[in-house]
């Protein structure tokens, strides 16, 4: 077996591609999650390459990173690994896969499957002004959320702790999806966090409810919890931007209204 770094720019990468047999199915969000990691400048040289076998016939791992040069068409150092048995092939990429979590645990930081959680949904609603994970229009790097969190410690501290206060009080909302909503409101909408914490205390009874329209979206979440309605990510962060933005200005809502198309951003 023979390892070396090469500098793999798109022709490059192209004459390794005609290598490319057997292999999996390529998946295109994964080619332009890496594509845009390249561009930003966020691609790092890692022990984690491309394979080749010995005759230089086959490509045995490595199509998407080499299909994302393609597609930035910019150089990228690489770790090029020569194996002597394509054998290596039914092993290749069937081990489990580091998510944020593990990575922030590695890392030494406490609460790390929840932090990941957070930092992870208030970056999707900074980005894509959502909160809902499974959005396919940007995607997070393990790397991202890293440094995010060590950014911006203190406030996800924080929001961790008074989330977790509220979910215990009341499972209206999940953990990491409501600290996601403070550090947002907090971090990106520079909200004063006592009034960030005071809504959230309402909403999740910890405090005497001063708006009314905070009661009417907890009625409306207990009763679609009771009656087995689900409320998906999306409608629920429109719901809470709703109240928030009327609570913030004293507004007072008997029903809220939203359009299923439509998500609403927190002011």
């Amino acid at each position: 077996m023979k390892t070396e770094i090469e500098s793999i720019n798109k022709e490059l990468a192209m004459e390794y591609l005609k290598l490319n047999r057997d292999n999996r199915n390529v998946n295109n969000d994964i080619v332009l999650f890496y594509a845009s990691q390249m561009l930003r400048g966020e691609w790092l040289l890692t022990h984690q390459g491309i394979a080749i076998n010995k005759d230089h016939t086959r490509l045995l791992d490595g199509q998407h990173r080499l299909l994302a040069i393609v597609k930035a068409d910019i150089k990228v150092q690489m770790m090029v690994v020569h194996v002597d048995d394509d054998s290596i092939f039914k092993v290749v990429d069937t081990g489990k896969v580091r998510n944020a979590g593990d990575i922030l645990s590695i890392a030494n930081i406490s609460n790390s499957t929840v932090i990941a959680a957070i930092v992870k949904k208030k970056l999707m609603i900074s980005r894509n002004n959502t909160v809902d994970t499974s959005s396919k229009m940007i995607k997070l790097s393990n790397n991202n959320i890293l440094d995010e969190y060590n950014n911006n410690k203190a406030i996800y501290d924080e929001t961790m702790l008074i989330g977790s206060r509220c979910y215990l009080k009341n499972r209206l909302i999940t953990h990491s999806e409501v600290s996601a909503y403070m550090a947002h409101l907090i971090q990106d909408k520079k909200h004063d966090k006592d009034k960030v914490y005071s809504f959230f205390y309402e909403l999740f009874s910890l405090k005497e409810i001063t708006n009314p329209s905070i009661q009417v979206l907890r009625d409306k979440i207990i009763n679609a919890s009771l009656s087995n309605t689900l409320i998906k990510p999306r409608s629920r962060q429109s719901y809470v931007a709703l109240v928030w933005n009327a609570y913030i200005i004293g507004k007072q809502m008997k029903i809220l209204r939203v359009d299923k198309k439509t998500l609403l951003t927190f002011k």
